[in-house]
């Protein structure tokens, strides 16, 4: 860009509206009756609504393609911190927000809410993509405290860190019913829920390939994961560890189906001191599969690696999953295959 030229704005915005930072008033304002054209690279952290001296906010940009900007591809000029002023961003249309500002496929982009709101509400009808972010400091009194993903709304997240996050249900994540979400390369860590779900709660439909769910707190149920009526969740080279709960402290399953294939489940902890069920990972009412897995190190007053409540058809190929204790049913559910036991204690093999 030359010396001296502003960039384009978006449509969105028209001229003659007072320009605010969210929480101040920046101070500009152009002659009405006029729009500019748009610009979806984000140079600024600053999360303002309208424009100041020519600069473009991340929000400024979502709200572009909200307009219905030709591309809905966000990128950044800069790199850094941006720190919500206590209002969700909500994606819509076909938005994409890569945090990569060098192209070293590293993200350099943090979006941070710090306690105030969500991080990112992607809404019914999204179908938004993520790549190249860490998303922080979310909160709600309702469900997901990162990112929320509504009902029918589809995400993809590629290399993107969801954590420090806090709300009822799904305090990192939650994928709503008939949402969808695919993820590579995640991390879901240091989140909490007060009902279930500490890292994700999925009610829908979740693929996650290469991923850490770590550090979360589920409340009373799903440390780390919690998959509930009628989702299905695919889950393929997934460590889930130092989770905590009162009941099931890495992935609760109810009334779900779920594969889950070279997973680790280790050094999980459930809280709850009485001899209820209480596995690093129960599956309830659910078809399950699982292979080449490792469940084991986990700790519990009862049952503290592996329990199938009644209904459930869980499927344990033959020396494909191994079990640092032996798996305790309830109830006379199907249990395919006999998982081999350990018998070594694995507890220090994540710690910090």
């Amino acid at each position: 860009m030359a010396t001296g030229m502003r960039r384009r704005r978006c449509p969105l915005i028209a001229r003659g509206i007072a320009r605010v930072a969210i929480g101040g008033d920046l101070g500009a304002y152009a002659a009405p009756g006029t729009f500019d054209t748009p610009s979806l690279v984000a140079d600024t952290l600053v999360d303002q609504i309208g424009y100041s001296a020519g600069w473009t906010s991340l929000r400024e940009a979502i709200g572009c393609v909200a307009s219905g900007a030709p591309s809905g591809a966000i990128t950044f000029a800069v790199s850094g911190v941006i720190m919500l002023g206590g209002t969700e961003p909500a994606l819509s249309g076909a938005a994409t927000i890569d945090g990569d500002v060098d192209g070293d496929g590293a993200g350099d982009v943090t979006i941070g809410a710090g306690g105030l709101s969500r991080a990112l509400h992607v809404l019914a009808g999204a179908d938004a993509a993520l790549s190249g972010l860490v998303v922080r400091g979310g909160a709600t009194a309702g469900n997901g405290g990162g990112i929320a993903v509504r009902g029918g709304a589809m995400l993809d997240l590629d290399d993107v860190t969801a954590s420090d996050s806090a709300a009822s249900i799904g305090g990192g994540i939650i994928v709503d019913t008939f949402g969808a979400m695919t993820a590579r390369d995640l991390v879901v860590t240091d989140s909490q829920a007060s009902v279930l779900g500490g890292g994700l709660a999925n009610r829908g439909d979740a693929t996650i390939v290469n991923a850490e769910v770590s550090y979360n707190d589920g409340g009373t149920l799903g440390g780390g994961i919690a998959s509930y009526p009628f989702s299905d969740a695919t889950l393929a080279n997934v460590t889930l560890h130092g989770n905590v709960a009162q009941f099931t402290a890495a992935m609760a399953m109810v009334q779900s189906t779920a594969t889950l294939d070279h997973v680790t489940i280790t050094a999980n902890e459930a809280t709850d001191a009485s001899a209820a069920p209480n596995g690093a990972l129960t599956i309830s009412m659910s078809d399950v599969a699982v292979t080449n897995s490792i469940i084991a190190g986990n700790i519990g007053a009862a049952f503290p690696d592996l329990f199938i409540h009644t209904d459930a058809l869980a499927a344990f190929p033959a020396d494909a999953v191994l079990l640092g204790s032996a798996p305790v049913t309830d109830g006379g559910p199907t249990l395919a295959g006999t998982p081999g036991l350990i018998g070594v204690a694995v507890t220090t093999l994540f710690q910090a």
